[in-house]
């Protein structure tokens, strides 16, 4: 007989019903019940549905039963699909994570901003049930949402992943009830603004200044001008990841070029970056909870700031900043481009040219 071990379990939605594991001596340990029903006399009924010996065909049984009785009662509510959506796209990438097969430049299967945008602004439909729902519901939270555009994006983007894994799960939604959403114009063009030299003395002369920066972000600003990474990748940067000795930072996304590549820290930020720095925390860059800070927040009090020093950018205006700077202070096209995390397309260079950290840092202290 072989050996049969409990596995991680999946968190199931409220009156879904369970999987219990009764030991590993069976040979079918784990038992699926239907969920609780109550007679005329309050006494509990739990349908046993049968034994298996894999947790996932257990799995598996639930969502059908769940589903005919969904489609008999409607009973499946908008934060049960959340919750199953969630816990799938979790397990999934742990799954993928533990057998090597994620690629090099994937990320995260479960985005952080659709959890924030399903607690905040999504919170009107949690208890709907999945049969009810109709476009206007969306459109009525897109519309009243005072956040920018990105976040009503992520309202349409939530609704149709949880659409889409509706009917995989085999539960049929109307998915022209996402698409025909209207989430608006962006905000502004994405043309970005270098900032002056005028303009960054400005932020260090206001650095620590509660009054125009109450939520103390201009030290993120200011280490983003002089680093010319991505805001997320600075958002993202992990703790274990920087070396303050060395003045060397090891992180970025988006493109092999840029993921894991050595970033200076430049002299002047270093203080900053020193400030910041706490083994405790796994990121950088932490609200006062030591927990991280989404882009889409960090977006608002960037905007916060900016509008109280009646300044016109935007987060990538750093980046695009930090672009020009060393490219009119003369620094080698390769050098810039290796610590911008910009594909590099000369074969030569690309292969053969070894660049060291040294000259990163040096290329990055001739910036003013």
């Amino acid at each position: 007989m072989k050996k049969i071990k409990n596995p991680k379990r999946l968190k199931m939605p409220n009156k879904f019903g369970s999987i219990s594991f009764l030991g590993e001596g069976r040979r079918r340990p784990f038992m699926m019940r239907a969920p609780a029903t109550y007679d005329d006399d309050a006494k509990e009924i739990r349908p046993i549905l049968g034994y298996t010996d894999d947790y996932y065909e257990a799995y598996e049984t639930l969502l059908k039963y769940h589903k005919k009785s969904q489609e008999k009662e409607g009973t499946l509510r908008f934060s049960d699909l959340f919750t199953l959506w969630s816990e799938y796209k979790k397990k999934r990438f742990e799954d993928l994570k533990e057998k090597g097969k994620l690629k090099k430049n994937q990320r995260v299967a479960y985005a952080a901003n659709y959890d924030s945008v399903y607690n905040n602004q999504c919170k009107p439909l949690h208890n709907k049930f999945l049969s009810d729902l109709c476009s206007a519901d969306f459109q009525n939270i897109i519309d009243d949402c005072d956040k920018g555009y990105t976040t009503r994006k992520y309202i349409k983007l939530l609704g149709g992943q949880l659409f889409e894994h509706a009917n995989y799960l085999g539960i049929n939604l109307d998915k022209d009830i996402i698409d025909r959403l209207e989430v608006g114009d962006m905000d502004k063009s994405t043309k970005h603004k270098i900032f002056t030299n005028e303009e960054i003395d400005f932020l260090w002369k206001n650095l620590g200044n509660k009054e125009v920066d109450p939520h103390g972000i201009i030290d993120i600003v200011l280490i983003n001008l002089y680093t010319g990474m991505r805001p997320t990748e600075l958002l993202e940067m992990k703790t274990s990841n920087i070396d303050l000795k060395h003045q060397i930072m090891i992180g970025g996304i988006k493109t092999n070029a840029g993921i894991d590549r050595e970033i200076p820290i430049h002299n002047k930020i270093l203080p900053l970056i020193e400030n910041r720095y706490n083994l405790k925390n796994e990121y950088l860059i932490t609200k006062e909870n030591s927990k991280p800070i989404l882009y889409r927040h960090y977006l608002d009090l960037f905007k916060d700031v900016m509008n109280n020093l009646n300044l016109d950018h935007t987060p990538y205006d750093c980046r695009s900043t930090t672009a020009t700077k060393l490219y009119n202070a003369g620094i080698d096209p390769l050098i810039y481009k290796l610590i911008l995390g910009h594909d590099v397309s000369d074969i030569t260079e690309k292969h053969y040219i070894k660049i060291t950290a040294e000259q990163k840092l040096e290329a990055i202290n001739r910036l003013k």
